[in-house]
């Protein structure tokens, strides 16, 4: 649940709380600053917490961030991370429920990152914050209770490079997010009735592994 969530941004700010600015509460600005100082050289990671909030910085984050390295002729990037989560939580109401991805897929330049796994979160932001691109980052609030193994020291998962969670013969399931929970929970009930599927998993919807799926 959130408790784990809240306790370690708590323990996060304790250690870098030099690093850490809290914004006034306008998306829109918090949204434009993140770009801006990306584009002053910093490497801003920007938390919405709930990442339809995104809609009230919308222009910042799909109309400034994404083309301003295409408009400056590569004199210019937006190398910003905007995190946030997504999805039905339980007592979230219609405003903390949605899922934005669909939309950002429309917005060129944008990276957008899906995790499923602890493993992933760690690898996809670390390349995250190498990219000279802007990346939205979403996380399932489901998935903040999900536990698995993670690698020490410092390793990148490529974006762009889908992960084959289960092998199988007989179907293909691909999913993002808590889906690729679910689907691994769908297969290991189809293994017992003698069905072997496959679970695939993008991992990032730009850029998109269209040849491993």
């Amino acid at each position: 649940g959130f408790g784990p969530h809240r306790a370690l941004m708590d323990r996060v700010y304790d250690d870098f709380h030099e690093r850490i600015f809290d914004p006034p509460n306008s998306e829109a600005a918090i949204c434009g600053m993140g770009a801006g100082a990306a584009m002053l050289g910093e490497r801003p990671f920007v938390n919405l917490s709930t990442s339809i909030f995104s809609y009230v910085g919308w222009s910042q984050i799909v109309n400034d961030a994404p083309n301003v390295h295409h408009m400056s002729n590569g004199m210019l990037t937006a190398p910003v991370v905007y995190y946030g989560l997504h999805g039905v939580r339980g007592n979230g109401a219609a405003q903390h429920s949605g899922s934005p991805q669909a939309m950002l897929w429309n917005a060129p330049g944008m990276q957008i990152a899906l995790p499923a796994s602890p493993a992933d979160v760690k690898g996809l932001l670390l390349s995250a914050f190498r990219s000279k691109n802007p990346t939205f980052f979403l996380t399932h609030a489901k998935l903040l209770g999900v536990e698995g193994p993670v690698q020490e020291g410092f390793y990148q998962t490529p974006f762009g490079q889908a992960d084959i969670k289960r092998a199988g013969r007989d179907v293909t399931i691909i999913a993002t997010s808590l889906m690729v929970i679910v689907a691994l929970e769908a297969a290991a009930a189809l293994a017992k009735e003698g069905i072997e599927a496959e679970v695939v998993d993008p991992r990032t919807l730009t850029p998109f592994d269209e040849k491993t799926l």
